[in-house]
């Protein structure tokens, strides 16, 4: 294994990534047990499913059937990638609001887990 996913939890222990995920139906948490799998045990993970956005934030992709998830994450002491959360992209573009929020939620993760 390469890497290691962690979902971030929140101070108040809620995890949006989690939450996200459970409100899929089976196939769909299938899907993105699979590409969570994939990021975790290839080497060089193809771009289809793991980019690079902007400064330390990347995403996830996950497709299944016509729906597109993105889970934006980081990556932490080399091999730990958190993802802050997840959502259904809808436009071509990674919307601005969501890279920022997971910088956001970077930052507030290595403040409690050390940078």
């Amino acid at each position: 294994m390469y890497r290691e996913i962690e979902l971030m939890e929140k101070e108040n222990g809620k995890c949006e990534a989690l939450e996200f995920i459970e409100k899929m139906d089976e196939k769909t948490q299938m899907k993105i047990e699979y590409v969570f799998k994939l990021v975790e045990e290839i080497l060089i993970v193809p771009a289809e499913y793991l980019k690079k956005l902007r400064g330390q934030i990347y995403e996830i992709r996950v497709q299944s059937g016509s729906n597109i998830y993105r889970f934006l994450c980081f990556f932490h002491k080399g091999n730990l990638v958190v993802i802050t959360h997840g959502f259904q992209k809808k436009s071509r573009e990674t919307p601005s609001k969501e890279i920022d929020r997971a910088e956001k939620l970077r930052e507030k993760y290595l403040a409690k887990n050390g940078g």
